[in-house]
């Protein structure tokens, strides 16, 4: 399982296309600008900000950083967004292991599916990403109650 974190936009930032390549799509001058979330921000209710080309090198720093995640040295662990993907990862698991022995019941595979799909529904960011984690969790907890007391 993975998750999009600050490390991985360094990433998509640094490691896609040139500048130059960027440059050569249009005619006449062109300023490349990153729009961009800073976490150390957020708690101000500070949006994205406009950052220029100059953020590049420290972005590629944070990439090469990218093996501290999930670690104590990590400085984004704290945030809730990060702390809910951890969270998901060991919950994921659990029903997984769920779902394993209810295949070996016969329990219905259709439900099966849906529950083990319902993951793929846990997406965006930042509040977007927790309303949806709490909606799908809700769900996958549902339907694997009414497939528990279907079979009783």
């Amino acid at each position: 399982m993975s998750y999009k974190d600050e490390f991985e936009v360094a990433r998509l930032a640094t490691r896609g296309p040139s500048i130059d390549r960027i440059r050569g799509l249009f005619d006449g001058p062109v300023t490349v600008a990153h729009n961009l979330h800073p976490p150390t921000l957020r708690p101000f209710g500070v949006g994205k900000i406009r950052i220029g080309r100059w953020i590049r090198p420290l972005l590629g720093l944070l990439y090469r950083c990218r093996r501290v995640r999930g670690t104590t040295l990590d400085p984004f662990r704290y945030g809730s967004c990060r702390q809910l993907e951890r969270e998901l990862i060991g919950w994921y698991e659990g029903i997984v292991s769920r779902l394993v022995s209810a295949t070996e019941a016969g329990k219905d595979e259709a439900m099966l599916i849906r529950v083990a799909a319902a993951v793929d529904r846990i997406r965006g960011f930042e509040g977007v990403k927790e309303a949806a984690a709490r909606r799908v969790r809700a769900e996958v907890e549902g339907e694997l109650a009414r497939g528990e007391s279907a079979s009783k």
